[in-house]
């Protein structure tokens, strides 16, 4: 909360001071800004309750993502630093931190959490290469327009990895940023061990508050609550047939195991072998509710062989379709089977041809037709796979002995006969076939197998790997399909789509304009369509808040967030979606335009739109253009328009035309022109609406009217310098001119491209306060990098942009695309740098001791000098997430020509960061010690290794610490004479220890103070794991307490660093203001703790107030 809502702060902590007296022997003080104390923050817990929201931003993460799969979608909206607004002197290390738990088994981890053969895995369809995460954010005033103080930039960090973007959202607005996680980032839990249910996997997140200004009391923020959509496989339940036994799927689990895919295969006992199909249903109902609990999913796959299919349909028959996932049947008798291929049992009586059709496919009855009976039987279909919403597919091989094809049909519905009297409600569940259908014919007898296996007998189905690949591809084809409701399209995908499919009508298409503070509400009559979408799109810079709702009241997230060139653009896509009215709530702090477009998909509609340049002056000829095309034709009958509104909200139209007139150039070629004269001046924001051929489509964007005339003359000269007379031209130099027609601050930018278009070096020059009229500017090229760049011909002076500072930004109030094309050149008359890197670069691990882990990652570049010498070498090595490695800093020797310099970066140093993936070599610098030029190469981005893992690198000895910022006291601010927990987190930064670990608190110095308690020991600790120590303390006397620990400090164990083992907490302790509070009567208490209120809220009003 900044000083917009001081009084706000102001009037709350004195309405709590007043009810503090209601409740004043629990009472307590904490930071403004309710900031958790260090002892909330390690001993919370993360709650994942069953749709009980206890959050403040309004947005209840249980009903606004109902349509997720629960067991695909994990959120958490208490604990941790939730629910908290807080700035960064509020938090340890200026971090919100909050444990979102994932609780689905997906498949095997390793000793990190991370899932095994991963790669595989999102090979194979098992899982998806991403998840998403939704963090639901408040305040974050990125948009900051002031000068005091740099606008607020909160990173996120998920298990220790930066995320690429900081969190958005507005002053004093509620915001759901989406992220997206590499799935080989995230921790899963392992499988539990018999009918436990799964203990959850915590994947820590860590908001960085405010990083960009060093004061801590600048900007604060607060997070509701935190989703992570993961879209995996669920588990595959294999049922055996008639016979069978778990042996069955002997060759199908190593096939699965191999894949890592998560499977469960009932143990003996747990199905029978030669049992009646309802009573095998009653089992597979027994498994499939005990994989559920055990895996922490709501449905299973289930993959069944010959007579597993049918128990398997016959559970989903009663009742159970909600359970399952998809059903794959190998060759299961969906008709019955010979009974002579199975023997006696009531498994074999059950699959008798007449038998298993009148008694599991249907039900023949007579149904009287003018008062007497016929001779025809009426069948009534018991069950309907598809009816049930279960998706089934059936394979089967050509040489089954025991089924044949058309028994593994599945039955189904066809079109109703004879609606005559009483059937004619049940139509079309009644079938009516001649009686002569007696004996083994089953009825239909159409083939739909979805895949007939060659070669493959009724045994050897299950062990073929060709049905095993097809069964992992199918049910990653059902589980895409499902997980496509929570996935937002490919940017190709959304810009393709413009308009609905031929047999679906036009839905809404629409540009509006938003006043500041303003609200706007779009309702939606939405028919029956299998995808819809809609689409907001709006300038950049623009805090926009959008809410969508369908008719029954529910609440869909935006999937996808994007920028482009015309603006942002922020999507929900909604599968299958709700017939009725939908509502789409639009909320803007600032005056913008904006674009509503909701469609279904087309990929054949080309639309841009936008001015002829981006800074015009009053009364100037501003061009518009828009392109309207599907495919190569024309949109026929069109109509394109400009809605234009001023900074003085000032709303103009513009109808462009494809007409040859208008400023169009040639008629019907789907290109749309108009002209528009602008007369006032700042920033205009446009909105274009295009309609044709039912048809709707619109772009947004802005464009400036400054006053100032200043512009190129288009006079321009080039030339070559030689600084050091060699013979090399060191710098080519661009004389611009320009003709000031006022006073102010300048800036004149020019990029230097090759023949080819390739930028070599983009240079910008300060002009301050030039006088009225011509002048030259000068921007200087390096010849280094001409010659580096090693392509001959004319060199052009292109992107050319003359700048002028308006309230406190620099606006383009003159372009040239190409200025200016020179003379031939001839890339060796450069100057040739001292050093240059080749590009040959490679990296590799290194194992110096043969313990089969790398002791260094060495990267080794090719450099070619014309200058031997010696020359210092300075270069860093960061992690994919930003995150530091380590710096190198040594001296090389180069003889003329080329050279290989290894860099080794330290294995060790990798193994601590614990961290996954490519790692890239950074700011390099050599510097020439011994030649007249200091500074040789200067590079910023210089080489990407292959993906390492990081268990793969040397690791330290045993390193156990207990940090100083992980020792709190809870209460954080406790009283002498009462209770008082103090926690600490100890850690091991370095192996894994089987060791039991001591860890002891002291009042004061442990040489010198009082022990507290006793001892505690951890019984061994994992590399990377920290866990929490509670010890109980009564403080005797009021004052700073010293609180010390200690962690192993016998140094039982041999550790790589003893200097951490000790860490302190000053404690305060008050004089028991409660105990004292007790003798005050009622009144007066009333009256003294809302004076309390009063002091506390003028603290705070003091202490938080910000820039005015």
């Amino acid at each position: 909360m900044k000083h917009r809502a001081d009084h706000f702060r102001f009037v709350h902590a004195l309405v709590l001071g007043i009810i503090s007296c209601l409740v004043w022997p629990h009472l307590s003080f904490a930071k403004a800004g309710d900031a958790p104390s260090d002892s909330q923050r390690l001993l919370s817990t993360v709650a994942s309750p069953s749709g009980a929201y206890a959050g403040r931003s309004g947005v209840n993460p249980y009903e606004s993502l109902k349509s997720f799969p629960k067991d695909a979608i994990f959120i958490v909206d208490t604990g941790g630093d939730l629910d908290k607004y807080v700035f960064k002197e509020d938090v340890v290390d200026g971090k919100l931190r909050i444990a979102i738990p994932v609780s689905r088994f997906f498949g095997e981890v390793d000793a990190d959490g991370k899932l095994q053969n991963i790669q595989t895995m999102i090979d194979r369809g098992i899982i998806g290469k991403e998840a998403r995460l939704l963090i639901n954010v408040y305040d974050v005033d990125n948009d900051y327009q002031g000068t005091e103080v740099r606008p607020e930039q909160d990173f996120v960090f998920f298990n220790g990895k930066q995320l690429k973007d900081p969190l958005t959202s507005g002053n004093d607005t509620w915001s759901t940023r989406s992220y997206t996680i590499p799935t080989s980032e995230i921790k899963f839990p392992k499988k539990s061990s018999g009918s436990d249910k799964i203990v959850p996997a915590d994947n820590n997140i860590e908001i960085l508050v405010d990083r960009a200004n060093a004061e801590t009391n600048i900007w604060a923020t607060e997070v509701d609550w935190i989703a992570l959509e993961i879209d995996g496989i669920r588990p595959i339940v294999l049922i055996h047939g008639h016979g069978g036994d778990p042996s069955t799927w002997t060759t199908f689990t190593s096939f699965l195991r191999s894949d890592n895919a998560p499977f469960y295969l009932p143990l003996s006992g747990e199905t029978e072998s030669y049992g009646c199909i309802s009573a095998n249903a009653g089992h597979v109902s027994e498994i499939v509710q005990k994989v559920k609990d055990v895996y922490g999913v709501e449905k299973v796959n289930l993959v069944t062989h010959s007579r597993g299919g049918v128990d398997s349909r016959r559970y989903i028959r009663n009742g159970n379709a909600a359970n399952v996932n998809s059903l794959i049947q190998l060759s299961a008798p969906n008709h019955g089977a010979g009974i002579g291929a199975l023997g006696n049992s009531c498994s074999a009586d059950d699959l008798q041809r007449g038998h298993f059709r009148d008694n599991f496919n249907y039900q023949p009855i007579r149904i009287p037709v003018s008062g007497a009976f016929n001779d025809e039987y009426r069948y009534l279909p018991l069950y309907n796979i598809e009816e049930n919403a279960v998706p089934t597919l059936v394979t089967i091989g050509d040489d089954d002995y025991v089924v044949d094809t058309n028994s593994a049909t599945f039955p189904w519905t066809p079109t109703c006969q004879g609606k005559i009297d009483v059937i004619e409600s049940k139509c079309p569940d009644i079938i009516v076939k001649s009686r002569s259908i007696g004996g083994e014919t089953t009825w239909p007898e159409a083939t739909n197998v979805n895949r007939l296996a060659a070669g493959l007998d009724h045994g050897g189905i299950h062990d073929d790997k060709s049905t095993y690949d097809w069964v992992i591809s199918q049910i990653g084809r059902l589980t895409a399909q499902v997980a496509s409701t929570t996935k937002s399209l490919s940017s190709t995908e959304v810009s393709q789509a413009a308009t609905q499919d031929e047999n679906t009508s036009l839905i809404s298409s629409d540009a509006y304009l938003i006043r500041s503070g303003e609200t706007k509400s779009h309702t939606v009559k939405v028919g029956n369509t299998a995808r819809l979408y809609f689409e907001v799109t709006y300038p950049l810079s623009t805090q926009l808040q959008s809410t969508l709702l369908d008719n029954e009241g529910k609440i869909y997230l935006p999937r996808a967030e994007q920028e482009s060139g015309f603006g942002v653009t922020r999507r929900y896509v909604v599968e299958n979606p709700v017939a009725g009215e939908w509502k789409l709530t639009i909320q803007s702090v600032s005056s913008r335009s904006y674009s509503l477009n909701v469609w279904q998909i087309s990929d054949s509609i080309e639309f841009a739109s936008r001015p002829e340049k981006s800074s015009y002056r009053p009364g100037d000829t501003a061009k518009f253009f828009a392109y309207f095309k599907d495919g190569a034709n024309s949109i026929k009958n069109a109509s394109v328009i400009v809605t234009i509104l001023t900074a003085d909200e000032i709303e103009s139209s513009l109808a462009l035309y494809d007409d040859g007139t208008h400023s169009d150039e040639i008629s019907n070629d789907g290109v749309f022109t108009n002209i528009f004269v602008p007369a006032a001046t700042g920033g205009f924001s446009y909105a274009t609406k295009a309609n044709g051929d039912g048809v709707q489509r619109q772009v947004n964007g802005e464009f400036t009217v400054v006053s100032n005339d200043s512009a190129f003359t288009d006079h321009y000269v080039v030339s070559t310098v030689d600084v050091n007379s060699d013979g090399l031209f060191d710098i080519l130099q661009a004389d611009v001119e320009v003709e000031f027609g006022a006073s102010g601050d300048y800036e004149i930018v020019g990029s230097l491209k090759d023949v080819n278009g390739k930028v070599i070096e983009t240079v910008l020059a300060s002009v301050q306060s030039p006088a009225i009229g011509k002048q030259s500017i000068r921007l200087n090229f390096d010849g280094r990098l001409i010659h580096n760049n090693g392509v001959d011909g004319a060199l052009r002076l292109a992107d050319l942009m003359l700048r002028f500072k308006i309230d406190n930004q620099f606006s383009l109030i003159d372009y040239r695309d190409v200025a200016y094309q020179t003379v031939i050149y001839s890339s060796d008359i450069f100057q040739q740098s001292l050093v240059v890197l080749t590009g040959n670069t490679s990296d590799q691990g290194l194992d110096a001791d043969s313990d089969l882990l790398y002791d260094f990652l060495r990267v080794t570049l090719e450099v070619k000098t014309v200058m031997p010498g010696s020359y210092q070498l300075i270069a860093r090595l960061v992690a994919s997430g930003g995150e530091e490695v380590e710096w190198i800093n040594k001296t090389v020797t180069l003889v003329k020509g080329v050279n290989l310099i290894s860099l080794d970066f330290s294995g060790e140093k990798i193994r601590q960061l614990r961290i996954d993936g490519s790692y890239a070599v950074k700011d390099l610098l050599i510097i020439g010690k011994d030649t007249a030029v200091s500074t040789s190469l200067n590079v910023t981005d210089v080489y990407t290794t292959d993906t390492y893992r990081y268990a793969l690198f040397q690791s330290i000895p045993t390193d156990v610490e207990v940090d100083s910022a992980n020792i709190a006291s809870l209460p954080e601010l406790p009283s002498a004479g009462v209770n008082v927990q103090l926690v600490a987190i100890i850690e091991n930064n370095g192996a894994t220890t089987d060791k039991s670990i001591l860890v002891r608190f002291y009042e004061g110095d442990p040489s010198l103070g009082v022990r507290i308690g006793g001892d505690h020991l951890i019984s061994g600790l994992a590399e990377g794991v920290g866990e929490t120590v509670s010890q109980p303390w009564i403080p005797v006397t009021a004052g700073d307490k010293d609180i010390f620990v200690t962690v192993n400090p016998s140094r039982s164990i041999v550790e790589f660093d003893y200097s951490n083992n000790v860490g302190f907490k000053t404690i305060k302790v008050e004089n028991g203001i409660i105990a004292a509070a007790a003798a005050i009567p009622a009144v007066s208490r009333f009256a003294t703790f809302a004076l309390i209120g009063i002091l506390l809220a003028m603290g705070i009003y003091e202490n938080r107030r910000r820039l005015k």
